[in-house]
Formats: C-alpha cells, sequence, structure tokens
C-alpha cells in the first residue's frame, strides 16, 4: 500500500522530483539533468558530447547516427531550458572526449570534477 501512495504523489506531482517525460512547458527554480545512455535506442548522450564518436561507430550505427542525435539534442533541450535559476548536468565516468565536449558547450569554467 504504502508503495501505491508514493506512485500516486509521485504520477499527481506532490514529489519536488519529475522525468523528461513530464516536464513539458513546466519550469522549475533548480534542474538537475543525469546524462545516462541507460541502453536506450532511440537517445545517446555520447553522441550530443563526443564529437569525435561517429568516426567509432560501426556502419549500421552511422545510419542512425544523425536520428538519434537529432532525438537527444531535442531532448536535451527541453530538460535544460526548464531551469529558472540553477542547472546542473552531470555524466557519470565520462571519457575525456565527453568532458571536451561538455567544455566546449557549457564552458571550460562551469565544468566540474566531483571526483576531485
Amino acid at each position: 500500500m504504502v508503495e501505491f501512495q508514493k506512485l500516486y504523489h509521485y504520477l499527481e506531482g506532490y514529489v519536488p522530483l519529475s522525468t523528461q517525460h513530464k516536464i513539458k512547458g513546466l519550469e522549475f527554480d533548480n534542474v538537475l539533468i543525469l546524462l545516462h545512455n541507460g541502453g536506450w535506442n532511440n537517445y545517446n548522450f555520447d553522441y550530443l558530447l563526443n564529437m569525435e564518436i561517429y568516426e567509432t561507430l560501426t556502419p549500421a550505427k552511422k545510419k542512425s547516427y544523425d536520428n538519434i542525435l537529432h532525438r537527444t539534442k531535442k531532448l536535451f533541450y527541453v530538460c535544460c531550458t526548464r531551469a529558472r535559476e540553477n542547472l546542473v548536468v552531470f555524466y557519470p565516468e565520462p571519457t575525456q572526449e565527453v568532458i571536451s565536449g561538455a567544455q566546449e558547450l557549457f564552458g571550460k569554467e562551469n565544468c566540474v570534477n566531483l571526483d576531485d
């Protein structure tokens, strides 16, 4: 019963958390975006941040690259534009190529290594 109550509160918006699927048109003072590919076939955050990844892809993945990159950019845009005051983008265990892409996108001064 407790799980059902928690689910109800989440679905009805009574918690301060949301997912990208429930935020269209909403704004929040603080937004945390967790970039995790999670095995999705239609999105890939490595494509968004690693400018060198295309050359490493198989021919089959190269065929879907443009569509997946387009979808990923749209999703990322929606998530980023929800923040009124503070936006934090977290990428777990990024490669050096992803870090370089993030620095180019957000500015080196806005990228922090949490492992330091």
